[in-house]
């Protein structure tokens, strides 16, 4: 079986990228948040994405990748759909979290900060999700491109 995390693992073993495990504590002490801020628990979809009360979204096969660009040189937590792996992983900067979405493939993933200020989500469907303050970057990217 595929499993998330192992691929990270594999993916980064020869490299200097430092990803930390999140403690079960913190993991549902961030999910909790996310739930209370970002997601409507009347809506019956599968993924949080389908869930999201407040977001801008853009449609693009390259958007994981503009992410190191709103993260920059702060750390962010990386986590995925919780039936498909239940890890989260603390990573350094935007640079490295860029490391790792271009190493890896095949999941959704959610990039979050301790604080939960923000939410990103990249879906299998190469939409790009953006929650709280990565909705306003999400709606310049847009505009940007268009």
């Amino acid at each position: 079986m595929f499993k998330i995390s192992t691929h990270i693992y594999d993916e980064i073993k020869d490299s200097k990228i430092i990803i930390e495990k999140i403690e079960i504590k913190e993991r549902k002490e961030i999910l909790d948040s996310i739930l209370k801020k970002y997601i409507n628990n009347c809506n019956t979809g599968v993924w949080l994405w389908e869930k999201f009360v407040h977001y801008e979204a853009l449609n693009d096969d390259m958007a994981w990748s503009y992410i190191k660009d709103f993260v920059k040189d702060n750390n962010c937590i990386m986590f995925f759909n919780q039936e498909e792996e239940e890890e989260m992983f603390l990573i350094q900067s935007g640079d490295d979290l860029h490391y790792v979405l271009s190493e890896t493939y095949g999941f959704e993933f959610y990039i979050t900060d301790r604080q939960c200020s923000y939410l990103l989500c990249f879906s299998h469907h190469n939409i790009l999700y953006g929650c709280g303050t990565a909705e306003k970057w999400i709606n310049n990217l847009s505009i940007d491109m268009g």
